[in-house]
């Protein structure tokens, strides 16, 4: 995330169990917009994948 403003966390959503968390970056490369996906487990919180209009 080394870009300038993203717009990282602008859209959120989780599951019901909170153990995954989707963060919208929407400014993303030219505001095409991207997708950071979390995971939590017991050893804490880990990006699970990162999701892009080129890559979905």
């Amino acid at each position: 995330m080394s870009q300038g403003n993203l717009l990282f966390g602008h859209r959120l959503a989780a599951t019901t169990d909170g153990s995954r968390l989707a963060i919208g970056a929407v400014g993303y490369a030219g505001f095409s917009g991207a997708v950071y996906m979390f995971a939590h487990d017991v050893a804490g919180w880990r990006e699970e994948a990162f999701v892009t209009a080129q890559n979905r």
